[in-house]
């Protein structure tokens, strides 16, 4: 088991039963999943490459091929409640050259090292300040179009990746912000909804500047 207290101090421990709503149970078995998911993908080695980095995509493992296809701003500085604020431009994702230049695997130690290193830093202000710091992420759709819709695998793909990586990282996002829908989001989601797909609670907003997290 790591010894980091990032992975096994009382914050971590902290984020777990508070993403669990105070559950020891369910607490425990995640946290149990996350060492699994931990040993299996040698995130300990993914750690060691981003320990010393700061937080910038191109700094990530494979960021260098990334990067370009998938333009992240990982660190936009903190907001005005100390929260860590990162932009996602998913509209400006190249995503079939992405699986098929980078490929999963890659792409899953590039997010990896992003969860890792983001952790690492929001639980170090978070002994600094006293409090809780977890992420503001504003995923920004500006110049997604129909035609991502029509590559569902690649989709479906990027999606487990993301998945597997946040469950590893409970109680890390405060906000989630979607700017620059396109006129289809609301269908896409009623879809998924139908279908019954796990979806994250979102806050539209035509102003990512006004953060009201709670």
């Amino acid at each position: 088991m790591p010894s980091h207290d990032d992975v096994c101090g009382d914050i971590r421990l902290l984020r777990f039963l508070r993403g669990y709503a105070h559950s020891v149970h369910e607490a425990c078995a995640a946290y149990r999943a996350m060492l699994h998911t931990r040993r299996q993908h040698d995130v300990e080695r993914i750690r060691a490459q981003v320990l010393a980095q700061p937080l910038v995509a191109e700094e990530m493992p494979h960021g260098a091929l990334i990067a370009p296809l998938y333009p992240m701003q990982l660190n936009c500085g903190l907001s005005h409640r100390g929260h860590l604020v990162s932009v996602d431009p998913i509209g400006a994702i190249k995503l079939r050259r992405l699986m098929v230049e980078v490929g999963p695997s890659k792409l899953f130690e590039f997010l990896i090292g992003v969860s890792e290193l983001r952790q690492i830093i929001m639980d170090e202000l978070s002994v600094e300040t006293g409090k809780l710091v977890q992420s503001v992420q504003v995923k920004d759709l500006h110049g997604l179009g129909l035609a991502a819709l029509r590559e569902p695998s690649a989709i479906k793909t990027l999606q487990e990746i993301i998945t597997t990586c946040t469950s590893m990282y409970p109680e890390s996002l405060a906000t989630l912000y979607i700017i620059n829908a396109p006129f289809f989001f609301p269908m896409a989601r009623a879809r998924a909804a139908a279908r019954r797909a796990p979806m994250a609670c979102l806050l539209y907003t035509s102003d990512a500047a006004d953060e009201e997290d709670s």
